[in-house]
């Protein structure tokens, strides 16, 4: 035992030295004498949407409907994301079969928008709830257009109360089934919103996986569900909104104009009496043009609002920190100009724009488009559609030249240099290659 004791002390005082060493020179951030820091273990993504995804989706949507600003940015990212909608090219299958589909609310189950509308609607419902679901579903082929329907849902339709094994093999977390593989395998879909206006809640039915698209933006390794891009900048949104009421009050009370009419001993009583008559005793609250009788005896005393010069700089402040927790620009956000130049204003856009293309390439085209795809090309072969060797390519939407004959001499100096293709400069500038090309030889005959 002495040994064994001698042996450990041996061993473990060079290593507590050396961790005190490294102690020295470890992460500011991971210092535990850091008390005010609190933060929860090391918990999973899906760990921590169980407990937050639905109020802070609820939070979300109460900003969407409510704060001019949190509205304004949902619909900047969804028309600056999507714009026009993000084109479908087939090669080897006839594009106004596509087309004709596309442009018409034949694609909608609800019969309200076209395919570039429901694009539009995925990426509001994306951006303010931070998830939208897709059912594929059929109507009735009348040997004109394809029969597919896509049906938006919202994020509340995917039930969060199915957890656990699953019939042995599969387990479901918060309504979605996957194998043992973690393969996604089906979602736990209510059939109507959960709290629908008819006053029942209904049950959730599987959907196999190949039936619906669940378009999200994947922040974490593992991750199965999507958070409101709103919930780094919750708290900003909620704070500019009661500073900014608080302010408003200010301003109502120095806008106050109280006229306060004293009455002299030397007066009859009978005139005082009667000029008194149904006028408040005590004064607790005071409105525009109002007009107060005292009591000789007493007086009333008012602070003295002064004009806040920290205003406009602090509500610039809560902005920009929004703007940039939303992956926006400023400018955009505020919808404030005066401080743009061009430099300054390319560059923003450039940062913006790069956000933008993640938001189409990493998310909506593999998520939805591709699969989209797949079902039109599936439902026009059953259809008697001839789709053999069909290939897909994806056009982004139409995007404005912030100074077009700078930006079109340096595209055709690209071109003309081998550095891009004709075709791949129609498509940055959201044309279809084919169509412009053809349109021109049809032209020129």
């Amino acid at each position: 035992m002495i040994l064994k004791n001698l042996t450990n002390n041996l061993i473990l005082k060079p290593l507590a030295a050396q961790l005190a060493a490294i102690s020295t020179r470890a992460y500011d951030g991971a210092n535990q004498k850091n008390i005010s820091w609190f933060t929860n273990s090391s918990s999973s993504a899906n760990a921590e949407t169980l407990m937050s995804l639905e109020i802070l989706r609820s939070r979300a949507r109460d900003l969407s409907r409510n704060n001019a600003y949190a509205a304004r940015t949902i619909t900047s990212i969804a028309s600056n994301t999507i714009g026009t909608g993000i084109v479908h090219q087939f090669k080897n299958f006839n594009q106004k079969v596509w087309k004709k589909w596309s442009e018409s609310t034949d694609c909608d189950a609800d019969g309200l928008h076209t395919f570039s509308g429901l694009q539009n609607l995925i990426m509001r419902e994306i951006a303010e709830a931070g998830e939208c679901l897709v059912k594929k579903t059929f109507g009735t082929y009348n040997g004109k257009n394809i029969p597919l329907k896509l049906r938006v849902l919202s994020s509340e339709h995917l039930d969060m109360s199915k957890n656990g094994i699953f019939n042995g093999d599969n387990y479901i977390s918060q309504g979605i089934e996957f194998n043992r593989a973690g393969k996604r395998v089906a979602y736990w879909i209510y059939p109507y919103h959960p709290e629908n206006d008819l006053g029942w809640r209904n049950q959730s039915e599987r959907v196999p996986e190949n039936e619906i698209a669940h378009i999200f933006r994947c922040d974490r390794a593992g991750q199965s569900r999507g958070i409101t891009w709103l919930s780094a900048v919750m708290m900003e949104f909620r704070n500019l909104d009661n500073y900014q009421a608080a302010e408003l009050k200010r301003r109502e009370v120095s806008a106050c104009f109280a006229a306060f009419i004293r009455y002299t001993d030397d007066l009859p009583d009978i005139i005082k009496s009667s000029a008194r008559k149904g006028a408040e005793k005590i004064i607790d609250k005071i409105y525009p043009g109002m007009v107060a009788h005292l009591e000789p005896n007493q007086d009333v005393t008012f602070a003295t609002p002064q004009g806040d010069a920290t205003y406009d700089p602090y509500i610039s402040s809560i902005l920009r920190k929004i703007a940039v927790g939303m992956g926006i620009t400023y400018e955009i956000l505020s919808a404030n100009l005066s401080d743009v130049n061009f430099s300054s204003g390319r560059m923003g856009w450039l940062e913006f724009q790069r956000n933008i293309d993640i938001w189409r390439w990493h998310m909506m085209i593999p998520m939805f488009n591709t699969k989209v795809s797949e079902w039109f090309l599936e439902t026009a072969a059953i259809a008697g559609r001839n789709t053999t060797k069909t290939e897909v390519t994806y056009t982004a939407a139409h995007r404005e030249m912030i100074d077009p004959p700078k930006e079109i001499a340096a595209m055709r100096d690209a071109i003309r240099s081998g550095l891009k293709s004709y075709p791949e400069a129609l498509r940055e500038l959201g044309y279809n290659p084919f169509e412009v090309i053809n349109e021109i030889a049809e032209f020129n005959k």
